[in-house]
């Protein structure tokens, strides 16, 4: 078997995009008015030169979470900078499903709006950096896109990269079963990218 189809569309490639590896954290804040929440734009598109960055909520509760690839000192240091401007901030040093919960009830009780996230494709749990798994049509318009958790992903790891996409695909909610069957050829040329980012992966499926 060649290509699949999937929504009535015949996929004849998949991209994978893995998340960087790095520490993360939440940072929450209560923001008072326009200024203060302009503030805190300014300081995360600041941050997303360093980190990835992820805004989780907006409004009197905003929050943010960054995956840092390199300075392990950047969140004592966002810490530090959002504790002598705001009245109030919290700073989580990881990101779960608690914390997750902790923002929407925050949003719920206050003038605010959380932001949804990527749910993993196999357990359903929100993930703001998770593995990305684009697949598209032979026009490269996209067919649909997956996402899986950082634990759904490490169970499915192996050293050979197209055993793992499959593994991932086949073990979807979804039924991805199909591509068992498919013959995925990986592409030699790679996507440009920013330093430090873990590769793209791109497989064409063959006939």
């Amino acid at each position: 078997m060649g290509k699949f189809l999937l929504r009535q569309k015949e996929v004849s490639k998949i991209v994978v995009r893995p998340p960087s590896t790095g520490s993360r954290a939440v940072f929450m804040v209560e923001t008072e008015g326009r200024r203060e929440r302009r503030q805190m734009q300014d300081l995360f598109a600041t941050v997303a030169e360093l980190a990835e960055v992820v805004q989780l909520s907006e409004g009197q509760i905003t929050a943010y979470a960054i995956q840092a690839r390199g300075d392990t000192s950047l969140v004592s240091k966002i810490e530090w900078l959002l504790k002598s401007q705001f009245a109030f901030s919290v700073v989580e040093r990881s990101f779960s499903e608690i914390t997750y919960r902790l923002i929407e009830s925050l949003c719920a009780e206050s003038e605010s709006r959380i932001l949804p996230l990527a749910r993993c494709g196999i357990c359903d749990a929100v993930d703001p950096f998770p593995t990305r798994v684009t697949m598209r049509d032979e026009q490269d318009q996209e067919v649909l896109e997956a996402s899986y958790c950082g634990p759904c992903a490490a169970q499915q790891a192996d050293r050979d990269h197209k055993k793992m996409l499959v593994e991932l695909l086949a073990a979807d909610r979804r039924n991805f079963a199909a591509i068992r069957e498919a013959r995925l050829v990986r592409s030699r040329r790679k996507p440009e990218q920013p330093a430090g980012l873990p590769d793209i992966q791109t497989y064409a499926i063959a006939s």
